[in-house]
C-alpha cells in the first residue's frame, strides 16, 4: 500500500480470517468503517441471497457508494479478493464479492478523498483487483453459476491488458453456453475487446471519463 492507503500489519482482526490485519479505525468512508469487516464476512458467508445482499448494500453505502470511492474502499477490495481466492465464501457470497469488486474496479475517487489529496484510490483498488485475476480466472474454470462468471468477465473487460488471458477466458465461459441476457452482455463487449486493436485503449478513455463525470455529480450533489 502507498500513500492514503490503510494501514496493514501482521495480526488477524477480528472476523476476517486473513494473513493481513487492516486498521479499520479512522480510515475515510460514508458510514462506520468499522462495521465494514462485519459485513464482508457477512456477506461472504451468507446462507442466501438476501442476506448477502442485505450486506452488500452496507458496503457499497459506505465504502463506495454509487461508485465514488471512499479511503476504505481499499481495503474492502483487499479483503473481499482475498475471501474469494481463499474459497472462504458461500456461493451466495461469491456473487455479491464479484458484484463489489466490479463496481469498485468502474469506480472513481469521491470528491472528498481529493480534497484530502487522494486522486489514485482509484488506481489502487485497481491493482488490488488486478493482482487477483489469475485466481478468479481458476474460478470461471470450474464455476458454472452466470452471475459469478459475469463478475469474472466484467473484470476482465475492465482491467485486463492481455489479450491472450481475455481470449481464454472468453473460450472457458462460451463453453458453458451462457444464455442469461446480463452474461450474454458481458461476453459480448469481452469478445469487442479482442476483435478491435483500440477496444482497450478506449475502456481506458471511457475509465477517465467516469471519473471526470463522478466529480462533476458530486459537486452538483449527484
Amino acid at each position: 500500500m502507498r500513500g492514503d492507503g490503510p494501514k496493514v500489519g501482521k495480526e488477524v482482526l477480528g472476523v476476517i480470517s486473513h494473513d493481513e490485519s487492516i486498521d479499520w479505525v479512522g480510515l475515510r468512508a460514508l458510514g462506520d468503517p468499522c462495521d465494514l469487516p462485519v459485513a464482508i464476512d457477512e456477506m461472504m458467508g451468507a446462507e442466501n441471497d438476501d442476506i448477502a445482499d442485505e450486506a452488500y448494500w452496507r458496503i457499497e453505502g459506505s465504502a463506495f457508494f454509487q461508485r465514488a470511492l471512499y479511503q476504505a474502499a481499499e481495503p474492502a477490495a483487499l479483503v473481499v479478493s482475498s475471501r474469494i481466492c481463499d474459497g472462504r465464501s458461500t456461493i451466495h457470497g461469491l456473487r455479491c464479492g464479484f458484484d463489489l469488486l466490479v463496481e469498485i474496479a468502474y469506480g472513481f475517487p469521491a470528491q472528498a478523498e481529493q480534497m484530502f489529496g487522494d486522486n489514485t484510490i482509484d488506481e489502487r483498488c485497481a491493482r488490488i483487483i488486478c493482482d487477483h485475476l489469475p485466481c478468479f480466472y481458476r474460478i470461471a474454470e470450474s464455476y458454472q453459476d452466470e452471475r459469478v462468471l459475469q463478475g469474472i468477465v466484467d473484470l476482465s473487460v475492465r482491467l485486463e491488458s492481455d489479450v491472450a488471458k481475455r481470449r481464454k477466458l472468453l473460450e472457458t465461459v462460451s463453453s458453458r453456453s451462457p444464455c442469461g441476457d446480463f452474461l450474454l452482455s458481458s461476453v459480448k463487449d469481452l469478445r469487442k475487446s479482442l476483435s478491435s486493436k483500440s477496444y482497450f485503449l478506449s475502456a481506458v478513455s471511457s475509465h477517465m471519463a467516469s471519473r471526470t463525470a463522478g466529480d462533476g455529480n458530486e459537486a452538483n450533489g449527484g
